[in-house]
C-alpha cells in the first residue's frame, strides 16, 4: 500500500515541517490527497513509524469518500502498531457526503487520541467523528466542536443501528478501552449520537466511558457504552443534554463487568427508554437531573419498553439505582424506576420526583433481597402499582415510604385531601385523587421469605401483598402504618402469606366500599368515609385491636345511605378501646331531630362480646352531642344524641350576666367603704366605749373640711381582672368602672354619700368541650351611704347590666341580647379597737336576668327570666400607719352566704329543660391596702378569693380617686 501511495505522488514531511498550510505532523507521516495534499479536496494522513500525530487547521474541506474520513490518520502497515494523534482545530470546517467526517484508525496495536477543536465544524452524511482500533489499543476522543453526522439515511445499518454517529470509538483486542468527551454538540439525523465500544479481545477489564458535558441530538440512542470485559460508563453533567427521538437516551451495557450512568443534565427519550444500564456483575444509575421517557405512536421502532430508568444486573450482583433529592423522572408511557436482576438484590432509593404511566418504582429480581425506599414522590397509573415488586425466591422485600414522601396512584395528582375532607378538593381535584386512592399504591407479588411495607409519609392507594392471582408463599408479611394511607378497593394479605400483621399509629383513611384482609392493631386514627356516591363501608377480615389512641371516624353520607348496614364491620373479636366521631357534624344542620341519622356505626360478628366500653362517643355539635347505644345481642353500636353539653353550657349564661352586674355592686360597696375610712370626725364624734378611736394627729384636709361643714365632690376609677376555675370550664373577666360622688355632713355627726357609676365589663367561659360564652356590655348605676356618728351605716346601690354574648357551641355560633338588673343593701358598724378598725356587715341583694332566646339546627333554644335573691354576712379588719407617702391602711375581711335562684331555665325544643345554677352558699376572702396622701388623692389595692358549689374565683381590683 505504501508503494502504491508514493507512486501517486506522496510527500513525506518531516516532524516539524508542514507539507502544505493548514497540516502539521510529527514522527513518519505522509500526507496524500491527489491532486493537492491538505487541500479542499480533504487530508488523508498515513504513518509510517510513530508515535505520529496529524494536526489540521483553519481549512475547509469538501467531498465523499466511502472508506476514509475528508481528514483522516491511519496506519500505512496494517501489521504495524503505531500510536496516533489526530487534532482539527481553528476555523475548520469539513462537508463529507461520504462514510466519515474526520477519522483515525490502526490496524494493529496502537492508541489513538483525537481532539475536535471549539470552532470546528463537521457535516457528515455517514459518521461524524470516527476512532477505530481493530486490534489492540485504547482510543480517546475529546470534542469541543459542533458534529452533525447522519444527514441523510445512505450509511445507516437498520439492522444494527451502526454507521451515522456523531461520534463513534470502536476498540479491540488488548487494553482497548475507550474514552469519549464531549463538550460541544454532536447531532445525528439518522443515527446514533456518541457511541464506544470497547472490551472486545480484551485480556484484562478495561473502561469504556461516555462523558458529555454537552449537547446530543440524535434519532437513535444519544450515548450509548457497550464494554465486553470492565465498566461500562455514561455521565451526563450537569450542562449536558441528551435527546434520542427514537431509541434510547442512553446505554451502558457491560458484558462481563459493571455498569454505571450518571446523570446531572437532562437525558430525553421520545420513543424509547430514557436510561439504560445493563451489566452482567452490576447495574448502578445515579440521577441528579432530568429524566423523560416516553413513546410516539406511529413512529417506527424496535423498542418495546418506554422506561425512565432500566436497571438490569444480567448474571449476579446488585442492581442500584438513585434519584437524588431534586431530581426528576417523567415516563408517560411506562414505568419510571425499573430495577431487576437475574439473582442478586435490588436497591431503589427515592428521594427527587417519579412520574409514570406505568410503575413508579418498580424491582424484580428471581433472588437476593429488594429494598425501595421513598422519601420524595412517586405518582404512576401502573396497574401493578405506584411501587410493584415481583419475581420469584426473593428472601426480603422491604418497601418503605419516609415522612416527606408521597405515593400515589394517579400521576397527574398534585393536590389531596386531609382525611375526611374530600369536598375540600374542586371536582377535578376530586376525580384525580379518586383515580388515586382506588390504584394500587403498593403491590407485591413474588415469592418471599419476608416482606415489609412502612409508611410514614403519604401513601395513597392500597397495599396488596400476594393478593389476586396465583402468586407463590411468602413467609411473614406486615404493614406498618405511622402516616397517611388512603385507599378504596381491596388491601390487605393474600392467602398465600403464612403470617401477617397491620399495625396502624398514624391515619388510616377507607373510602367507599373497601376491605381490609387482615387484621388491625389500631393505636391511631381510622377513617371510614363516602367516595363519590359510594357510602363508606369497610370490612376488616380479621381481629381488631384499639390502643390508647385509637379513633374511628366516620361521614354522615357513609351513615345515612343504608339502614341496617353498618359503616365499620369487623368479622373477628373486638378488643380495646377506640373513641368514634363525626367527620361532618355539619351536615346534620337542617335536619329535624326525628330525621337524624341513627343508623349502625360498628358491627362485631366475632365470638367475644365486647361490650359497650369498646367504641365509646362523645362528640358536640352546636346543640346536639353525638353518642352511641350499644345492642349486647348483635355486638352493634348505633348513632344516638342529646343535648345535653349545650344544655350546660347555656344555662351558665345567667350566673355570667349576675356576675357583671355584681361586679357593679362590689364597685359601688368598695367606694363607700372607702369614703368611710377616710371619713373627717372630731374628738367628740364617737362616744368613749371600749371601741374608742385612738387619739391620731388630725388630717388638716379632713379638719378644714369638718370645720366648713361644705360637701365634698370626689372622682374614682377602679379596674378588676378576674380568673375563675368552675366545674368544666374557666373563667376570665375584666371591667373598668368608674363615678362621681359627693359626701355631705349631716347634723348629728352624720355623713351622706350620693354618687352615679358607669362601667364597661367582659367575661368569658371556656369549657373543657370545647363550648365558649363571651357576654360584654356597658352598665351605670346610683350608690348612696348614710353613716352615723356611732360608727353604723346603711349603703344602697342600684345597677344595670347591658349583656350582649356570643356563644360558640363546638361549631356553630350565634349571638343575643340580654341585660340584668338589681339592687343591694348593706348595714354595717365601723368600729376602733386599739389601733384596728373593725367592722361587721350583713348585705340582702335581689337581681332579675333576662336573655333572648334563639334558634340553631332547627331546634329552638329558650331563656326563662332568673331572680337571685342574695343574703351574706362578714367582718373587716383594718389598721392605719403614717408613713413617708401618706396613711397607710392594710385591710381584710370575710364574707358568708346563701343564694336562692327563682326561674332561670334554658330549653332546648321539647327535648330537655336545663336549670339555672350557681345558687347555695358560697364563701369569700378579701384582702388589700389603701394609700392616701391627705390632699384628697387615694389608692386602692386589692385581692378576693371567691369560692361556692361551682367555682372558685381569683380577682385583683385596682382603685384611684381625687376629691375636688
Amino acid at each position: 500500500m505504501s508503494n502504491s501511495i508514493l507512486a501517486m505522488g506522496m510527500m513525506v514531511v518531516g516532524s516539524a515541517a508542514p507539507a502544505w498550510a493548514g497540516c502539521t505532523t510529527t514522527g513518519n507521516v505522509n500526507i496524500s490527497n491527489p491532486p493537492g495534499a491538505c487541500g479542499a479536496d480533504g487530508v488523508y494522513g498515513w504513518a509510517e513509524s510513530g508515535p505520529a500525530s496529524l494536526h489540521v487547521s483553519d481549512i475547509t474541506v469538501e467531498g465523499g469518500n466511502a472508506d476514509y474520513g475528508l481528514i483522516s490518520l491511519r496506519v500505512a502497515n496494517p501489521l504495524t502498531g503505531i500510536d496516533l494523534s489526530l487534532t482539527v482545530d481553528g476555523q475548520t470546517i469539513v462537508n463529507s457526503t461520504g462514510a466519515q467526517g474526520v477519522m483515525a484508525r490502526t490496524e494493529a496495536d496502537g492508541d489513538i487520541d483525537i481532539t475536535i477543536g471549539s470552532t470546528v465544524t463537521v457535516n457528515s452524511n455517514g459518521a461524524g467523528v470516527t476512532g477505530w482500533n481493530v486490534n489492540g489499543g485504547s482510543i480517546t476522543i475529546v470534542n469541543d466542536g459542533t458534529v452533525h453526522a447522519g444527514l441523510t439515511d445512505d450509511y445507516t445499518s437498520h439492522g444494527s443501528d451502526a454507521g451515522s454517529e456523531g461520534i463513534d470509538a470502536t476498540a479491540n483486542g488488548i487494553g482497548s478501552s475507550v474514552s469519549i468527551t464531549n463538550n460541544g454538540q454532536v447531532t445525528s439525523t439518522f443515527g446514533r449520537g456518541i457511541y464506544a465500544d470497547g472490551g472486545s479481545g480484551a485480556e484484562d477489564p478495561v473502561a469504556v466511558t461516555i462523558d458529555n458535558q454537552g449537547s446530543i441530538d440524535a434519532w437513535l440512542a444519544g450515548a450509548r457504552a457497550i464494554d465486553y470485559l470492565g465498566t461500562a460508563t455514561v455521565i451526563n453533567g450537569v450542562d449536558g443534554v441528551i435527546l434520542s427521538h427514537n431509541r434510547q437516551g442512553v446505554v451502558a451495557w457491560s458484558a462481563d463487568g459493571d455498569a454505571v450512568a450518571v446523570n446531572h443534565g437532562s437525558v430525553t427519550s421520545e420513543n424509547g427508554s430514557a436510561i439504560v444500564v445493563w451489566g452482567s456483575d452490576s447495574a448502578t444509575i445515579d440521577n441528579y437531573g432530568s429524566i423523560v421517557s416516553g413513546q410516539t405512536i406511529g413512529r417506527v421502532t424496535t423498542q418495546t419498553h418506554f422506561y425512565g430508568i432500566d436497571g438490569y444486573t444480567q448474571v449476579e450482583g446488585a442492581t442500584v439505582i438513585t434519584n437524588h433529592a431534586g431530581a426528576t423522572i417523567s415516563a408517560t408511557a411506562d414505568d419510571g424506576i425499573f430495577g431487576r436482576n437475574e439473582s442478586g438484590s435490588v436497591a431503589i432509593v427515592n428521594d427527587g420526583s417519579v412520574w409514570a404511566a406505568g410503575a413508579g418504582l418498580h424491582a424484580q429480581t428471581a433472588g437476593g433481597a429488594v429494598t425501595i425506599s421513598n422519601s420524595g414522590l412517586v405518582a404512576a397509573d401502573g396497574e401493578g402499582g405506584a411501587i410493584d415488586v415481583d419475581g420469584a425466591g426473593l428472601t426480603t422485600v422491604e418497601v418503605s415510604n419516609a415522612a416527606s414522601g408521597l405515593v400515589a396512584a394517579a400521576s397527574q395528582l398534585e393536590t389531596y385531601a386531609a382525611p375526611g375532607h374530600l369536598a375540600d378538593l374542586s371536582a377535578p381535584e376530586q376525580e384525580i385523587f379518586a383515580s388515586a386512592v382506588s390504584g394500587t399504591a403498593v403491590n407485591i407479588s413474588a415469592s418471599a421469605g419476608s416482606a415489609t411495607v412502612e409508611n410514614a409519609g403519604t401513601l395513597l392507594g392500597n397495599i396488596r401483598i400476594a393478593l389476586g392471582g396465583d402468586i407463590p408463599e411468602i413467609g411473614a408479611a406486615t404493614i406498618e402504618n405511622a402516616g397517611l394511607w388512603a385507599f378504596s378497593g381491596e388491601s390487605g394479605f393474600g392467602a398465600a402469606v403464612e403470617t401477617s400483621s397491620l399495625a396502624n399509629t398514624g391515619t388510616i383513611w377507607s373510602l367507599g366500599d373497601s376491605v381490609l384482609d387482615s387484621a388491625l392493631d389500631n393505636d391511631g386514627a381510622l377513617y371510614v368515609t363516602s367516595l363519590g356516591d359510594t357510602a363508606g363501608r369497610l370490612t376488616i377480615t380479621g381481629d381488631y385491636a384499639g390502643g390508647t389512641a385509637s379513633t374511628f371516624v366516620f361521614d354522615t353520607a357513609s351513615l345515612s345511605a343504608t339502614a341496617g348496614d353498618a359503616v365499620l364491620t369487623i368479622e373477628g373479636d373486638v378488643t380495646g378501646v377506640t373513641k368514634v366521631s363525626l367527620a361532618d357534624p355539619s351536615a346534620l344542620s337542617g335536619l329535624d331531630w326525628d330525621q337524624l341519622p341513627r343508623g349502625t356505626v360498628v358491627q362485631a360478628e366475632g365470638s367475644n362480646n365486647a361490650g359497650a366500653s369498646s367504641f365509646t362517643m362523645r362528640q358536640n355539635y352546636g346543640l346536639l352531642t353525638l353518642g352511641l347505644d350499644y345492642a349486647a345481642g348483635d355486638q352493634s353500636w348505633h348513632l344516638a344524641y342529646d343535648t345535653d353539653a349545650a344544655g350546660q353550657t347555656l344555662s351558665r349564661l345567667n350566673q355570667a350576666g349576675r356576675y357583671l352586674l355584681e361586679s357593679q355592686f362590689d364597685a359601688a360597696e368598695d367606694r363607700l367603704a372607702w369614703l368611710r375610712a377616710d371619713r373627717p370626725k372630731a374628738a367628740a364624734a364617737v362616744p368613749a366605749t371600749a371601741y374608742a378611736e385612738p387619739d391620731r394627729p388630725a388630717d388638716p384636709a379632713a379638719q378644714a373640711i369638718a370645720a366648713s361643714n361644705q360637701p365634698v365632690y370626689a372622682a374614682w376609677a377602679r379596674t378588676v381582672g378576674a380568673y375563675g376555675d368552675g366545674d368544666g370550664y374557666l373563667r376570665r373577666s375584666g371591667a373598668i368602672e368608674g363615678g362621681l360622688d359627693g359626701r355631705f355632713s349631716l347634723d348629728g355627726g352624720r355623713d351622706l354619700v350620693l354618687g352615679l357609676f358607669a362601667s364597661y365589663g367582659a367575661t368569658r367561659l371556656s369549657f373543657t368541650d370545647g363550648d365558649r360564652e363571651t357576654l360584654a356590655g356597658p352598665g351605670v348605676g346610683a350608690y348612696a351611704g348614710l353613716s352615723f356618728a356611732n360608727g353604723a351605716f346603711v349603703d344602697t346601690t342600684l345597677a344595670w347590666q347591658q349583656l350582649d354574648t356570643d356563644i360558640d357551641l363546638s361549631g356553630l355560633s350565634t349571638s343575643q341580647d340580654g341585660s340584668s338588673v338589681g339592687g343591694r343593701i348593706t348595714v354595717g358598724r365601723r368600729m376602733t379597737q386599739g389601733s384596728y378598725e373593725l367592722t361587721p356587715v350583713a348585705a340582702i341583694s335581689a337581681s332579675l336576668t333576662r336573655f333572648d332566646g334563639f334558634t340553631m339546627q332547627d331546634l329552638g333554644v329558650g331563656f326563662e327570666n332568673s331572680a337571685a335573691f342574695t343574703a351574706e354576712a362578714g367582718f373587716d379588719v383594718a389598721r392605719t400607719w403614717s408613713t413617708a407617702l401618706g396613711e397607710l391602711k392594710p385591710f381584710a375581711g370575710w364574707r358568708v352566704g346563701d343564694r336562692v335562684l327563682s326561674g332561670g331555665d334554658v330549653s332546648i325544643s321539647d327535648i330537655a329543660n336545663y336549670a339555672d345554677v350557681s345558687d347555695g352558699v358560697f364563701g369569700r376572702l378579701d384582702i388589700g391596702a389603701i394609700l392616701s396622701n391627705g390632699n384628697g388623692a387615694a389608692a386602692k389595692l386589692a385581692a378576693n378569693l371567691r369560692r361556692d358549689a361551682d367555682e372558685t374565683t381569683w380577682d385583683i381590683r385596682l382603685s384611684a380617686g381625687m376629691d375636688f
